[in-house]
């Protein structure tokens, strides 16, 4: 089906294919607050943190919505933002890692198990 143009090696796009600095730029930046977030709520996932974070759930989550809010209207400031992102990140790790030691004392293996799955499906 090449609808009355011929074919020849003169068609087909030979360009190398170009990578946009911004885009990349951005996926790593991705990649870092996804690593923030993951390192903190380690470490925060620790029976000893944890048990000291566990009362100071809805302050921190308090917090971390007001980061948020703050980070949504300073999205234009290019140094604030990027605090704020990284700040956000360490708080949404802050919070789930006590929340994820509290349903791993409750049934076992639960956090992990959903780990596994989450990471099964987006694989694919």
């Amino acid at each position: 089906m090449n609808y009355g143009i011929p074919h020849s090696a003169s068609t087909v796009i030979t360009r190398p294919m170009r990578y946009s600095r911004r885009l990349s730029a951005k996926s790593i930046r991705c990649f870092y607050v996804v690593l923030v977030t993951i390192v903190v709520g380690a470490f925060c996932f620790q029976p000893g943190v944890a048990a000291v974070l566990a009362p100071l759930l809805l302050p921190l989550a308090i917090v971390d919505f007001v980061v948020l809010m703050v980070l949504s209207f300073s999205r234009r400031t290019a140094g604030l933002n990027t605090l704020l992102l990284y700040l956000f990140a360490a708080l949404e790790g802050a919070l789930l890692g006590p929340l994820l030691a509290m349903y791993n004392a409750a049934m076992p293996g639960l956090p992990m198990e959903a780990a596994l799955l989450t990471l099964s499906i987006l694989a694919g």
